[in-house]
């Protein structure tokens, strides 16, 4: 191993966004330190040096946030990023945190054509990571045909600033005529939602479940 990439190794964790679900009484959320050969030495809010013991506690590799840490972080709760914690290992960059304020994600019914088709979507601030394609009888619907899981970008996508979900119409026009699929959308706070599909002709027609 080079000098140079012993000197720029950093430290990591399983996680750099925790979500703090709004609808819920906030509770400790817990990572894992990845410290890379490094040695942990402190978490901190922009300039502010968090206290281990008062904000935080490490045992072995485990870091927990504790709730009222959390409680003052996320603050009225707004949807979104509501503060951005940075993790200090002896070398390297401080490792990002973001503390996420967000609530279930909802899916509006919509109609439109196979050029392409947008599913109106409160993100409650998650973000989307998956999702899955399949008839009513469970085999794959999509172009991606040897597995359920379509391709981000190539069979969907998120549109945040417009509050969307994107379905193109490479993806639109691979799918049989008349037969409805059902969608499942994985976001990367765990939270899943599941959508119907149905071309007819040229149209395209969306309920929520």
């Amino acid at each position: 191993m080079s000098k140079s990439s012993r000197t720029t190794r950093s430290g990591t964790a399983s996680n750099d966004t925790v979500y703090v679900p709004k609808a819920s009484p906030i509770a400790d959320a817990s990572l894992t330190l990845n410290p890379n050969g490094l040695q942990f030495t402190g978490l901190s809010n922009g300039d502010k040096r968090l206290e281990e013991g008062c904000d935080y506690t490490v045992s072995g590799d485990t870091l927990t946030l504790k709730a009222a840490l959390l409680t003052k972080l996320v603050g009225s709760q707004a949807y979104g990023v509501n503060a951005t914690l940075q993790a200090h290992f002896s070398r390297g960059l401080p490792w990002q945190i973001n503390i996420v304020t967000n609530a279930q994600p909802v899916l509006s019914a919509a109609t439109g054509t196979t050029s392409s088709f947008t599913i109106p979507t409160q993100f409650n601030g998650d973000m989307l990571s998956m999702m899955q394609s399949v008839y009513a009888d469970g085999s794959n619907a999509g172009q991606a045909g040897w597995t359920p899981y379509q391709a981000y970008g190539t069979s969907f996508s998120a549109d945040y600033p417009n509050s969307a979900i994107i379905l193109p119409a490479d993806y639109l026009n691979s799918l049989t005529d008349g037969q409805r699929v059902t969608l499942t959308f994985h976001f990367w706070s765990g939270a899943t939602a599941t959508y119907y599909v149905t071309k007819t002709g040229t149209t395209v027609t969306g309920t929520p479940s």
